[in-house]
């Protein structure tokens, strides 16, 4: 085999080598080939992958998503890649970085935009970290902590300290003559004590009273109201007086426009009336917050920009003749509520209060803390304020001394009751312990008072004064200046200056630290007695103090109540108190807000039920349930009038007025201490003699002696419920009058808890299941409708122009939607008794129905199930005409009986078990 040519001329080939390489020609034949190999590389259609260009180490996941994480020599090249294989635009990240979000000023004005649908409280942040929060009544509210179960809040109001903010009550303030207040409010009252009551004029005590709409008493209730006096020395009916007014946010709007209505009332601007609307809306209107010169205020004002703060901007009315101002100061207080026996030491240790001797009773800084001198100082101070520091010293040091000299005491509920005390206390961060600590009473060097003293002089707050609110809310140092102000001391620990101290490159001058040392805040303290009767409930249970202060000042007094080992709580929490006192739900049923919160409830059980499976819902229908969800007290009253007969000897004569409720709560304390009256003494004799004939003919005479009053047959009674025996008592149970069987066998020494109702056939059960297989088989035969427009959806989001027309094809409806509605709406109708099929609410099952547990749960004050609820007034008069009828006509001593209350029957909505509870009246 021949060889094959050398390429060397000098080996036998062709070519001939040069001697010499010009370098020239070499590095310009190079280069082009150099160019040539960088725009192969740079070119993301040529070679690889602009990913596949980088080392392995470099290679993450996320980079597939991000261009930013690429090399920044490769961006460009990498984005043109992704816009190719994405056939489109690439999305781009609409949400700034953290860190932009995180600016001061960016979480500022968050704070603000999140509150245009819901109100916060001051307290909010530090709620949403550990609470449950839900929405109600407009505002943000914690629901309950995540830490801990009711029963840890139990202990805390019964042996400690129960902490609430109640910031969300929303306060009106009324001014105008005393004659001409006292006669418009006196149509929004019926019975008790009401804002003419003497221990209320000299405004030492707080009042209670159920609120009613303009003469249309007692029909018609808006809600009950907590109101106090401006304080006075000598009330004349031409002197001009001030009352503030405690309602809650569910009603009060219907507040304010009855009060418009009584003393014809009209908005003084027009700015005015768009706050008050914007506030009424309770949520969908938004507030357009005013943020020029933001850089220029201060964080603590800034946040209260979406509330009525400062004085000028908060609503105001006035009467036609321009005697009656009214002025809404909703938000623009915080309260606080402190329950339980340690109250009092917490406060003892968290207030400071000031030192009057040498000083001025208020000396408010300006806005940045800082006072020039006290001579200017006292020149600037308006007219209030000055009224303030001349008239009564001797009342403020008053009030002072009575809260020292009664300090020590195991529990506020031994001072007087609903007491009203004014304080000046100094900024409570100074006084801050390091970690939290249990406050008790101090009775170390001194003994403890055996009975407080009387109470002392009424004394006008300063927190009467708008100037001087806006004022102490404007004074506030922020937390982070008052750290900066701490990193200056040379000992760690309180606020304390010296001329040693100080130094020429001291960013702090002497007097921003005096300033912030005798810093003073007004409060008020309201005292809460608790329960009062020994009979029902522990003396004292429930007691406690509760606090106003100004805007601004919420969470330095939350912290040093926290830190003192108050228990905070929630709305749940402040039910079941309220349920462990024995207490109705402070929304009414007769009332528009009641009816709206039964309505909110019933819509949560509603969809709650539909949410589980068919086989987990319990069978109302079987079970004889009227109304599972909601007590129908307007059916109830209707059944109950149209069974009674005229020979049973409540008929008063009196119709319905003309209005458009059908029931009222009966709220007369008169009537209702002669119920319970007739209770005991009915129930006394049945369960301590034998029934003969004439003791019958006697219970029978005084039965006649029923209490009669206009319109009663429309009336429903408070009642409280205890458990017999063993069982809980749940909410929307059923309060069920005993037959003439079931009365002999409570009556029983072998009585085991065997009432039992008997289950009802329901006639829909067929009906439904033939519907759902019919459904089924629709649905299938539609199946390929609703794959051609899914398809449609994918090709309509896939495409590359996203124009107006292809986005609303690709909302419309799926085909078989409309018939999934109408069939889940026939069913629930099915799954549902229906009321006509069941005669009436009263004979839904096979014991006549007398009322509804509004509130039913485990009471630990009790140790036994318990629960409130209401019962029409002609149901009381026929159960105690069966006990004396079907009562045997022997001595009877078992246990049952043996309590001062009549036994009815009680049961639950998904149980067929009755169980025996004790029923007594709330007066």
């Amino acid at each position: 085999m021949a060889s094959k040519p050398q390429f060397d001329a000098l080996l036998g080939g062709d070519t001939e080598v040069p001697i010499e390489v010009d370098t020239m020609r070499f590095a310009t034949a190079r280069a082009q080939e150099i160019a040539a190999i960088s725009q192969a590389l740079d070119d993301s259609q040529k070679g690889k992958l602009i990913f596949q260009r980088l080392p392995r180490h470099m290679r993450r996941r996320v980079m597939g998503h991000n261009a930013k994480r690429m090399p920044r020599n490769l961006r460009d090249a990498y984005s043109q890649q992704l816009l190719k294989s994405s056939g489109g635009s690439v999305a781009k990240h609409k949400k700034p970085s953290r860190k932009h979000r995180r600016r001061p000023a960016n979480l500022l004005d968050e704070y603000n935009r999140r509150q245009r649908n819901f109100v916060w409280l001051e307290t909010h942040i530090w709620h949403a970290k550990r609470f449950h929060m839900t929405e109600r009544w407009g505002y943000r509210l914690a629901l309950f902590p995540n830490d801990r179960s009711y029963r840890a809040c139990y202990r805390a109001a019964a042996n400690h300290c129960l902490l609430q903010d109640i910031s969300f009550l929303c306060c009106i303030e009324l001014t105008g003559p005393l004659s001409l207040l006292l006669e418009g409010l006196a149509k929004h009252t019926f019975s008790g004590l009401s804002f003419a009551a003497r221990c209320f004029l000299d405004g030492a005590r707080e009042g209670e009273v159920m609120f009613y709409e303009g003469g249309k008493a007692p029909w018609h209730p808006i809600g009950t109201v907590n109101f106090f006096w401006k304080p006075c020395k000598s009330s004349t009916s031409s002197m001009e007086r001030s009352l503030w007014i405690w309602a809650h946010p569910a009603f009060y709007q219907s507040i304010i426009d009855a009060l418009t209505v009584t003393f014809q009332l009209t908005s003084n601007s027009e700015s005015d009336e768009l706050v008050q609307s914007e506030e009424s809306c309770c949520g969908p209107a938004k507030k357009k917050l005013k943020t020029e010169n933001a850089a220029h205020k201060s964080v603590e004002e800034q946040k209260l920009l979406t509330r009525n703060v400062p004085f000028e901007r908060t609503p105001k009315f006035t009467s036609k003749c321009n005697q009656v101002q009214m002025a809404l100061l909703k938000d623009t207080l915080n309260r606080f509520r402190l329950t339980g026996p340690l109250s009092q030491a917490i406060l003892e240790e968290a207030l400071q209060l000031v030192n009057e001797t040498n000083e001025h009773s208020i000396n408010f800084s300006d806005t940045n803390g800082v006072t020039s001198n006290p001579q200017e100082e006292q020149n600037n101070l308006n007219s209030s304020e000055q009224c303030l520091l001349d008239n009564d010293p001797h009342g403020r040091e008053a009030h002072h001394q009575f809260w020292l000299s009664n300090q020590g005491l195991p529990s506020p509920g031994e001072l007087p009751p609903k007491m009203i005390l004014s304080l000046t206390v100094k900024d409570p961060r100074l006084q801050i312990p390091d970690k939290r600590t249990k406050a008790v009473p101090n009775l170390s060097g001194k003994k403890c008072p055996e009975s407080p003293s009387l109470p002392p002089i009424p004394y006008v707050s300063p927190l009467w004064f708008s100037d001087i609110r806006d004022s102490v809310t404007k004074s506030k140092l922020s937390t982070s200046e008052l750290n900066k102000l701490r990193s200056k001391l040379l000992v760690p620990g309180l606020l304390r200056t010296s001329e040693n101290n100080e130094s020429k490159d001291d960013t702090v001058s002497r007097s921003r630290l005096e300033a912030s040392v005798s810093s003073k805040i007004p409060m008020m303290l309201v005292q809460r007695p608790g329960s009062q009767d020994p009979l029902t409930k522990r003396l004292g249970f429930g007691c406690g103090w509760d606090i106003i202060l100004t805007a601004g000042w919420a969470m330095p007094f939350w912290l040093a109540f926290v830190f003192r080992c108050a228990r905070p709580s929630g709305l749940r929490e402040a039910s079941a108190h309220e349920l462990e006192r024995g207490l109705c739900e402070f929304l009414p049923p007769d009332s528009k807000a009641g009816i709206e919160e039964m309505l909110r409830i019933e819509g949560d059980l509603r969809k709650s039920y539909f949410r589980l499976p068919p086989n987990k819902r319990p069978n109302f229908i079987k079970l004889g349930i009227s109304c599972p969800f909601k007590c129908d007290w307007s059916n109830l009253i209707r059944d109950w009038i149209s069974s009674q007969e005229e020979s049973n000897g409540l008929s008063d004569g009196g119709e319905l007025p003309s209005t458009t409720e059908e029931y009222f709560v009966l709220r007369d304390h008169k009537i209702l201490q002669d119920l319970n009256k007739l209770i005991v003494e009915i129930w006394s004799s049945l369960s301590k003699m034998p029934l003969a004939n004439s003791t019958q003919e006697n219970l029978h005479q005084k039965l006649i002696k029923f209490p009669k009053f206009p319109s009663q047959k429309y009336s429903l009674l408070p009642v409280r419920l205890e458990a017999v025996q063993k069982g809980v008592t749940d909410d929307m149970s059923i309060i069920c009058i005993p037959s003439e069987e079931d009365i002999v066998k409570i009556l029983s020494d072998s009585f085991k808890n065997d009432l039992i109702e008997t289950q009802n056939s329901d006639e829909n059960q067929d009906v439904r299941q033939n519907i759902r297989n019919n459904h089924k088989k629709l649905l299938l035969r539609l199946r390929r409708q609703r794959v051609r427009a899914k398809r449609k959806e994918e090709l309509i989001m896939e495409s590359d122009s996203g124009s107006a027309k292809k986005k609303a094809d690709s909302d419309e409806k799926h085909p078989t939607q409309d018939l999934v509605i109408a069939h889940n709406s026939k069913m629930e109708d099915l799954w549902l008794p229906n009321t006509n099929k069941l005669g009436s609410i009263k004979n839904a099952c096979s014991r006549e129905t007398a009322g509804f547990v509004t509130k039913g749960n485990f009471s630990f004050t009790e140790a036994k199930g318990c629960g409130v609820g209401y019962i029409s007034y002609l149901s009381l008069w026929k159960l105690l005409q069966v006990w004396i009828d079907h009562y045997p006509q022997k001595i009877v001593t078992t246990s049952t009986v043996k309590s001062a209350n009549v036994i009815v029957l009680v049961r639950s909505p998904n149980s067929y078990q009755y169980r025996l509870a004790k029923l007594s009246i709330v007066d």
